[in-house]
């Protein structure tokens, strides 16, 4: 037999209700209930329940109470709402400014209806917190508003997680765990980096998040990916009016102190400068009198970001060989100002004539090896070294966020959202790089994408479905910048390798360690290089949730797919 449409329907989404196991998967969305009575204390059934959305100007849902006048609004999207209660023989309610947050379970108040004509209105202002009390659940919140309130150095909302209670103020973890068990997810999309499960290198300014919330315990079931907190983010989307803003924000050192390093070397105080500038722009995509007229179809936001910050190491000071020792002279070296006397191995261990080293003893791998350090700058100033050096990097970081909100039909709905992050520095080392000696950079050209889209279907009143899939990215790379001195082309190392084969693909010089003897002594460690680190993962999520007269029954899938490249790996020998 054939089933009519509609029909078809409802089997389909209770087939997939009854195969779904009864294990809700993470979204950011949230739910809004109540009850009706009358001034007696009656329930009230049959009243017409409305939401709206405040910021679209759209009607969000709509139903009917139950039989013991109860109503359930899920799943809803975080923002602020309006509740319209009409029913025969009643004045009309009118709830405002109902502020959902991120996963919130808000339970409105008993609504308590006059007695009256239809065309009368109660309107009821709601207060300015709103209390969760549908869960027990443990959480912070932090509103777009309050993030730009708070101060920031870097603009991202990481700095602002330890005004979350049960965070450690000092390493970012939460409730004693390690930051590692921290589940990080965008608009109900994971964007853990499932290479060391962490957040990766995902910036995410305060520009385009909504709000961020975490949850530090008493989680509900569809939260059981990491032992940790579940931080979730809502980026903004846009509304029906058109708002836009422009800003620029710098930072230089000159209004910063000192330190009594530099002090006491005699050096400026310490280089700190960035410059952070961009846009974001929201509202309604119509076309007046031809395309969403009444702008409440289809709504966008971006936001551009671009941060042009000056890499400056730490002074580092160091012991480097000196003009006269690079000559085999050893006449003037000290060792905390005590004479370093270079002693003959092939003569019975008596001291070279002079203190020299004859050139006809010299070998010329260690000769090449011995150039590769920089030549000393700061002789005489201190016995424990005679080299200082500062290392300064190029970075340049462009950002942008794009959103779409689309209200197809009162029944389905569906928001876009594209995160994506392009890095392109110059540093002094990297994974698995120990370097701070001037002789050259290591380049990397990281970044990150995440897109993932969102499907609502209005099944009944009182059955829903929620899809979500979202396909995020990172990509971490680092080589020797094509000038270094790391790279035997450019510095005439030609010590061979014992295995030749172990490094095809960089050519680099061989690392090397000074023992004790040498006081702040150079180090060149290089290992892996280059790698190229890669961490695609996708996710699928699927909630229906059916809402009974007194009890809601949800149930969800989650499917996560996901890898980790790590290519290639050479190793340079000692």
């Amino acid at each position: 037999m054939k089933l009519p449409a509609v029909n078809r329907g409802v089997a389909v989404a209770v087939a997939l209700f009854l195969f779904a196991v009864a294990l809700p998967a993470q979204q950011s969305s949230g739910s809004i209930s109540g009850e009706v009575q009358d001034g007696q204390g009656a329930v009230v059934p049959n009243a017409r329940v409305t939401l709206l959305d405040q910021g679209q100007g759209t009607v969000a849902r709509e139903l009917l109470t139950s039989g013991e006048g109860t109503f359930f609004f899920t799943p809803v999207n975080p923002g602020t709402y309006t509740v319209t209660v009409e029913a025969l023989g009643f004045k009309k309610y009118v709830r405002r400014d109902i502020t959902l947050f991120a996963q919130d379970r808000v339970g409105i108040p008993p609504i308590v209806l006059e007695l009256g004509a239809v065309g009368d209105t109660i309107n009821v202002e709601s207060s300015t917190v709103t209390l969760q009390t549908v869960s027990a659940e443990r959480s912070g919140v932090l509103t777009g508003s309050q993030m730009n309130d708070l101060g920031s150095s870097t603009r991202l909302y990481t700095d602002l997680l330890p005004t979350i209670p049960g965070f450690n103020a000092d390493t970012q973890n939460a409730n004693g765990l390690r930051t590692d068990q921290n589940a990080i997810a965008v608009d109900g999309t994971l964007v853990t980096d499932v290479g060391n499960n962490s957040g990766g290198g995902w910036r995410l300014n305060t520009d385009i998040i909504a709000e961020f919330k975490v949850l530090t315990n008493g989680q509900q079931a569809e939260f059981g990916r990491a032992s940790g907190s579940n931080i979730t983010l809502v980026t903004k989307g846009g509304s029906r009016d058109f708002h836009g803003v422009g800003y620029e924000f710098y930072r230089n050192e000159w209004l910063n102190a000192n330190t009594w390093t530099n002090n006491y070397n005699g050096l400026s105080r310490p280089r700190a400068r960035n410059s952070t500038f961009g846009f974001n722009v929201g509202g309604p995509v119509y076309i007046p009198h031809k395309f969403n007229s009444g702008k409440e179809k289809i709504f966008f936001f971006t936001n551009f970001e671009f941060q042009r910050p000056r890499v400056f190491d730490n002074l580092v000071s160091l012991t480097v060989p000196t003009a006269l020792e690079r000559a085999g002279n050893f006449s003037q070296t000290r060792q905390n100002n005590i004479p370093v006397t270079i002693l003959d191995p092939a003569n019975g261990r008596s001291p070279f004539p002079g203190n020299i080293i004859p050139q006809n003893r010299w070998n010329q791998y260690g000769s090449q090896l011995m150039n590769v350090f920089p030549l000393p700058n700061r002789l005489g100033v201190d016995p424990g070294y005679n080299y200082q050096y500062q290392f300064a990097g190029t970075d340049s970081r462009n950002d942008r966020t794009i959103r779409i909100d689309y209200n197809i039909t009162p029944k389905w709905k569906f928001f876009f959202r594209l995160l994506q992050n392009r890095r392109d520095l110059n540093q002094s080392g990297g994974l698995n790089v120990n370097n701070t000696i001037g002789i050259g950079a290591f380049h990397a050209l990281s970044g990150t994408i995440s897109g993932a889209g969102n499907l609502t279907t209005i099944i009944t009143p009182t059955l829903t479905n929620e899809f979500n899939y979202g396909n995020t990215r990172n990509w971490l790379p680092n080589e020797p910048a094509a000038n270094s001195n790391y790279l035997r082309a450019n510095t005439g190392v030609t010590l061979p390798l014992l295995y030749p084969n172990a490094d095809q693909l960089a050519n680099l010089i061989p690392n090397m360690f000074f023992g004790s003897e040498v006081a702040n002594a150079p180090t060149i460690f290089i290992g892996g290089m280059p790698y190229d680190n890669e961490n695609p993962t996708a996710n699928i999520t699927d909630n229906v949730a059916k809402v009974f007269a007194r009890h809601t029954l949800k149930a969800g899938l989650y499917i996560e797919t996901l890898a980790s490249k790590l290519a290639p790996v050479p190793f340079s020998p000692c």
